[in-house]
């Protein structure tokens, strides 16, 4: 029962922290064509940073199908920044608790995740960003994916 409870005020807390409301600075939203995300539909996100002394927080918000046979959304993550200078990694996007129950919510068919992709995030430098996700299962189209939305918001200052 103590695990349960543990597990139950976890999830809360990070959802509360997590959570995109309407102070975003920034949102765009993606849907997948019929479900079905292939190496060939990247997904771009692109945005202007004025101040580059602020912090900001990055949720990346992903709609997947109840059925999607995995635990995990692997992407390649690219963030170009005005310079032309980008940044690759690949990202492991956890959709389960433990490989048991999905994270977030369901309702019928769809889940929705919250994903926080960065916290107290710092652009060095002011202009045009963008943000690139790219399918990276090792097939092609992974079914199930519905849809993709990025939320910037200012980091809450921390006294």
């Amino acid at each position: 029962m103590r695990i349960l409870t543990l597990l139950f005020v976890s999830l809360s807390l990070v959802y509360f922290i997590t959570g995109c409301s309407s102070d975003c600075i920034y949102r765009q939203s993606f849907e997948v064509p019929d479900a079905e995300w292939t190496y060939e539909n990247p997904i771009n996100f692109g945005f202007e940073i004025p101040d580059t002394s602020a912090r900001y927080n990055l949720n990346l918000e992903l709609k997947h199908s109840s059925d999607y046979p995995y635990q995990n959304l692997y992407v390649k993550f690219y963030t170009r920044f005005p310079s032309g200078k980008t940044v690759e990694q690949v990202v492991s996007l956890e959709l389960t608790e433990k490989a048991i129950l999905w994270q977030g919510k369901c309702s019928g068919k769809w889940c929705t995740v919250n994903i926080p992709l960065q916290t107290n995030a710092i652009f060095p430098e002011p202009g045009k960003h963008s943000i690139t996700l790219e399918q990276y299962m090792r097939e092609s189209p992974v079914k199930g994916v519905r849809s993709f939305s990025l939320c910037i918001s200012p980091a809450k200052a921390v006294e």
